[in-house]
C-alpha cells in the first residue's frame, strides 16, 4: 500500500520520539505501510496479515510490552488491543496456591 500513508515509526517521529523499538533496523516492519497495523476493521484477514509481518520479528517482545504499557490500538508485536488487554489482566489475576500435601490429606 503506497497511497501516501505513513510508514510505521514516521507517524510517531512526526508526534515526537519513538518508541525505541522503531529505531531497530532489524526490525520486520520497517516500510510497511502504516495501515497494515492500524486496520479500520480488525477483520481476521487484516489482523492475519499484520501478524505475518510480526510472525518471528526481533523485536516482537519489546513492540508487544511497549503496545501494552502504553495502551496503543492497532496491532503491535502480533496482539491487538483487546489481546493485549486480555493478557495483562490474566498477569494480574492472582494464582490459586499449591495444595499443601501435607494438609490435603
Amino acid at each position: 500500500m503506497s497511497n501516501g500513508t505513513y510508514a510505521v515509526g514516521r507517524a510517531y517521529e512526526a508526534a515526537g520520539p519513538s518508541p525505541r523499538h522503531l529505531d531497530d533496523p532489524g526490525r520486520h516492519c520497517l516500510g510497511v505501510d502504516i495501515e497494515v497495523f492500524f486496520p479500520i476493521e480488525e477483520s481476521e484477514q487484516a489482523v492475519a496479515e499484520a501478524r505475518s509481518i510480526c510472525s518471528g520479528c526481533p523485536v516482537r517482545a519489546l513492540c508487544e510490552q511497549w503496545a501494552s504499557d502504553a495502551g496503543e490500538w492497532g496491532v503491535w508485536g502480533g496482539t491487538t488491543r483487546e489481546e493485549r488487554r486480555a493478557n495483562r489482566a490474566n498477569r494480574r489475576m492472582p494464582r490459586p496456591a499449591a495444595a499443601d500435601p501435607a494438609v490435603a490429606a
